[in-house]
């Protein structure tokens, strides 16, 4: 099993004016995310080979 990792830093504002009828919510985002893919290396073609 091969496992490779993306990690990647976000920030990002949004209004969710859907949640409360006549309200607007700010919110705002900030961190850290990480992606993992299990890569069984057994199977020859790499898009086959993801492990969900």
């Amino acid at each position: 099993m091969k496992h490779r990792y993306v990690i990647f830093n976000i920030e990002y504002t949004f209004v969710d004016y859907t949640s409360v009828e006549g309200r607007e919510i700010p919110y705002h985002v900030k961190g850290t995310m990480t992606l993992e893919r299990k890569i069984n290396t057994q199977i020859p073609d790499e898009d086959q080979a993801i492990e969900w």
